[in-house]
């Protein structure tokens, strides 16, 4: 079925790709789990419900889509092809979904959200929307330590993020010398990133968080973190990068804090966090590099593709076929 405004020559070619060299179609696996988190689909059935509302013809299907994304067969229907790249607003169409490989997708698809186009709209969090399945998230959190006693070692930090359909209130707390530090304020929305000031319950410490606003799933946040070094000779005004996981309850009073130290200590937190012990290894090694990555331009920041790019990981595990 031919939709209105579709570029007939593009669909064509589109065709002659499948049809004759589909072996042109290049990262497939990968660039359908880029498609989920970017519109924001935890799930194959989202997916189709996006691609019926925009042709009601469509032959994407779940079970078709698990086998894709395994890479043990490909789409032979280039409407499929062109709808994806419709979906995402992508410069190129059905051609460029086909043929390009996954690093030249991931940054078109970013620069259309740095224009404005279709990333910075299609990852607005749940989080602040009245209709959210999950009215609070609770993630651990791993930072550089300030303090120049504990150099090179990792803060493990705990952050939960709830809305009442308005506001986004956050909480975040560290444990330092057996003592916790709690500090609690509102998150504000801005293109890709939310950000606050969370200051302690007497108000005499603060500490100011940006984030990545979550995709949908939500399953990692990654941004920037300053404030004063405490337990620091001088206390010094700090800024790094923090990554932060999404888990499973995060019971406050059974939550694992403290310092971890090095890889090795950051695999045995996410794995206390619920990771198995052979996917905390790799994650931990993701999230040193992201931490120690060298400033941009004296910068301290961090890129939505760094996130994507994690995210995408915990993604590959998340998804699974249904039983």
């Amino acid at each position: 079925m031919e939709q209105p405004g579709r570029n007939q020559r593009e669909l064509t070619t589109a065709k002659a790709v499948c049809d004759r060299i589909p072996d042109m179609v290049r990262d497939l696996p990968e660039k359908l789990r880029l498609t989920l988190l970017v519109l924001n689909c935890t799930t194959q059935k989202e997916l189709v419900a996006k691609l019926i509302r925009l042709n009601p013809d469509t032959s994407y299907s779940p079970e078709k889509a698990y086998k894709w994304m395994k890479g043990v067969s490909r789409p032979r229907d280039a409407q499929i092809y062109a709808d994806l790249a419709e979906l995402l607003g992508l410069d190129g169409g059905a051609v460029f979904f086909q043929t390009s490989r996954s690093e030249a997708f991931k940054d078109r698809i970013m620069r259309a959200g740095r224009e404005g186009a279709s990333l910075a709209t299609a990852m607005p969090p749940d989080l602040g929307r009245s209709r959210s399945r999950a009215a609070t998230r609770v993630y651990a959190c791993f930072s550089p330590a300030w303090s120049v006693t504990k150099s090179g070692e990792i803060v493990i930090g705990r952050l939960a993020l709830r809305t009442d359909g308005e506001q986004i209130h956050a909480e975040y707390s560290e444990v330092h010398g057996g003592k916790r530090y709690p500090y609690a304020g509102e998150f504000f929305l801005q293109g890709t990133s939310m950000f606050g000031m969370l200051r302690s319950p007497k108000k005499d410490l603060s500490i100011y968080l940006c984030l990545n606003q979550p995709s949908r799933a939500g399953l990692f946040l990654g941004g920037v973190f300053s404030g004063a070094a405490l337990n620091d000779p001088f206390t010094r005004p700090c800024a790094c990068r923090i990554g932060c996981f999404l888990i499973e309850g995060g019971d406050e009073a059974r939550f694992p804090t403290g310092y971890a130290n090095g890889n090795e200590g950051v695999a045995s937190a996410l794995h206390a966090f619920g990771l198995t012990e052979g996917l905390s290894a790799p994650f931990a090694r993701a999230v040193a590099e992201m931490l120690a990555a060298p400033p941009s331009q004296g910068l301290v920041d961090i890129s939505l593709d760094d996130a994507i790019r994690i995210e995408t990981l915990l993604f590959q595990v998340q998804e699974r076929p249904p039983e």
